[in-house]
């Protein structure tokens, strides 16, 4: 028998379990339906039918309840990724796109229209292009972070920083219209008056935060 083939076997009544002549159990497997078990805290093992949503429901429920370790650690571990990726991105991202909304320099337009394009960048590209660099015959494979929570936090920092920058330019460019004429009247310079403005949109400038942050915990 070529390895990974068992005989046929009937699913009635839920998955069944064939002995081998070592006497070690083989699960089943359908073309139809694919089964998971995995332990719970409480000791308890639970099985997921494909679809079964329900079950899924439940097994979630049950690792929450009973909190597992294991699941802790992950979820601590998600938590800071992204939040170290939102706030470096919010750092940068806050200061370039109130620069952007009130300094004028040539091809300004063709950099807002960038920023507003890369809204959309897909994970997957971000994922692709931090492999390439941070692999051993990338450019930036000695510095061995491949695989690692700095590589997850560079990775999340470069797909948010476009969200803060360019939700940060519209919100600075629409104050900068409304106020600008007496921030100039008092002799403020355009990064003094930018800084003065983040100031006073400061609320908003959480709002845009927390739209980060929920652009990155979702990846």
């Amino acid at each position: 028998r070529r390895p990974g083939s068992y005989p046929a076997a009937s699913f009635a009544g839920g998955p069944k379990r064939l002995r081998s002549k070592r006497g070690s159990s083989h699960p089943t497997v359908s073309y139809a339906t694919s089964c998971i078990s995995w332990r719970c805290g409480a000791g308890e093992t639970s099985t997921v039918m494909g679809g079964g949503t329900i079950d899924a429901a439940q097994t979630a429920l049950a690792l929450l309840w009973n909190f597992d370790a294991r699941l802790g650690r992950v979820v601590a571990l998600s938590l800071y990724v992204s939040g170290m990726a939102c706030a470096i991105a919010s750092l940068f991202g806050m200061a370039l796109g109130a620069w952007i909304a009130v300094v004028r320099f040539p091809g300004r337009r063709v950099v807002i229209a960038l920023l507003n394009t890369l809204l959309a960048l897909p994970s997957v590209v971000v994922g692709l292009v931090v492999y390439l660099l941070l692999s051993r015959a990338g450019p930036l494979g000695a510095l061995g972070i491949l695989f690692t929570p700095t590589a997850m936090i560079v990775a999340q920092t470069i797909l948010v920083l476009p969200v803060v920058a360019a939700l940060t330019r519209q919100l600075v460019a629409d104050a900068w219209h409304g106020n600008g004429e007496q921030l100039r009247s008092m002799g403020a310079r355009p990064l003094v008056a930018a800084a003065l403005l983040l100031l006073h949109e400061r609320m908003a400038l959480l709002m845009i935060a927390l739209a980060a942050f929920g652009r990155a915990i979702s990846e």
